[in-house]
């Protein structure tokens, strides 16, 4: 087996343990968390919100350090950076230290997992660099299902102090496989992404060369050229738009179904079939975006997402719903395994990690989805209201999309070259 599938699988469990804790270990928390000193949801879901701000917006930082110092530092760092804050989120009943402690968790999850991660898996893979983002970022959809269940239960049995420290101990063994297997890129191992052999240069003066030329061509522009590259804001506003609303329809979808009229449990089924429709598509994702170019996968999955909302607004019966559950998780699964591999087509593995640290900066947008539905809910007692609104914004997303030329990426020149 290719070893970059082993890496693959190294980047799903960082993205499970450490992202999956980032991103949902409070649904299991909050409520314990006002019991024991009294923070009111407000608070905790400030906290929340506060800490995802800090996330993805010390991703430029992070981009860069990995370009400094590897993926194999950065990914131990993260696994210990995590480990040591959630040990601080356990040991405090200060309200901001615990607060600051969760900040470092979430920005320790784009380190041993996230953008490291991607940034690692776009040199060992190449044609099959859209799946591998796919497997890779099932870990965050398995983490919604096992990391809230997994917490509650160490809550109930050993408190909250204790369930944060096993949860720390979890983060904390990521640094051993982390530190054993992660190699930067795959020619160290005598192979060439996807697993191909290397041929090796008989000519000394012929491999210096060559490795001259292709350290000039990974040299990165500076960052007043990247942040004077359109391209780098038509993806990252497109596919952020997208997330944005991806994430705040995920995040009530329950509610909304209630509000359709459907009891507690059937309400809960249905969200769950959007769960797990969602985590699961990141592989027919990955697999689309191989076959036919990511950048068209994104286009599609985009006029889809804009016809799902569409059909938000209109009432079914349960069959109907159940199919519909299956189709609006596949279209909000999608952008997590599309977007590095836009970024990896467009501007290839050398500018990779150069680029997608800015282009993460765009997923603050992320942030701002969760407010809509509920204003929309209180001014309208109806969220239909906010699923138009996320119904404009995808399609000014897809818009945006629509406005990139292929023909311009570093992976579109390369297949040009190799048939020429």
């Amino acid at each position: 087996m290719f070893y970059g599938w082993n890496l693959c699988a190294l980047s799903t469990l960082g993205n499970l343990i450490i992202q999956g804790t980032a991103i949902y270990s409070m649904n299991s928390f909050i409520e314990p968390l006002f019991e024991a000193y009294g923070w009111s949801r407000t608070a905790t879901s400030a906290s929340m919100g506060i800490a995802a701000l800090v996330g993805f917006g010390c991703a430029p930082l992070i981009g860069t350090l990995d370009m400094h110092i590897g993926s194999r530092k950065m990914m131990c760092l993260g696994s210990l950076l995590a480990a040591a804050a959630l040990f601080g989120m356990g040991a405090t009943d200060n309200y901001y230290i615990f607060t600051a402690c969760f900040c470092l968790v979430w920005a320790a999850s784009q380190c041993c997992g996230g953008l490291v991660a991607n940034g690692l898996l776009c040199h060992w893979f190449k044609v099959h660099r859209g799946l591998a983002f796919g497997i890779a970022a099932v870990g965050m959809s398995f983490a919604g299902s096992i990391i809230p269940i997994f917490s509650l239960f160490c809550i109930t049995h050993w408190g909250i102090a204790n369930a944060y420290y096993i949860l720390g101990v979890c983060a904390a063994l990521l640094c051993i496989p982390c530190l054993l297997m992660v190699r930067e890129r795959p020619e160290m191992m005598g192979l060439a992404p996807d697993g191909l052999a290397v041929e090796k240069k008989q000519n000394s003066c012929e491999t210096q060369t060559s490795d001259s030329d292709e350290a000039a061509h990974r040299k990165d522009p500076s960052i007043r050229q990247f942040l004077c590259m359109k391209e780098i804001y038509l993806i990252g506003l497109g596919a952020g738009l997208g997330l944005m609303c991806a994430s705040g329809l995920m995040s009530q979808l329950k509610p909304r179904f209630t509000e359709l009229g459907y009891d507690s449990v059937t309400a809960m089924t249905f969200m769950s079939v959007a769960a797990v429709s969602c985590g699961l598509s990141k592989f027919f994702w990955g697999w689309l975006a191989d076959a036919i170019r990511p950048i068209r996968a994104l286009r599609l999955v985009m006029a889809l997402h804009v016809l799902a909302l569409g059909l938000s607004v209109m009432h079914f019966g349960y069959f109907t719903t159940f199919i519909y559950c299956i189709f609006m998780g596949a279209c909000c699964g999608s952008y997590w395994t599309l977007l590095p591999a836009v970024v990896g087509f467009y501007f290839g593995p050398a500018h990779f990690l150069g680029t997608y640290r800015f282009v993460s900066f765009f997923l603050l947008l992320k942030s701002c989805a969760y407010p809509i539905l509920g204003y929309s809910f209180d001014k309208t007692a109806s969220y239909e209201a906010g699923y138009l609104v996320y119904l404009v914004l995808v399609f000014i997303g897809l818009l945006l999309t629509l406005l990139l030329n292929e023909k311009k990426g570093a992976e579109y020149k390369a297949m040009t070259a190799e048939k020429n």
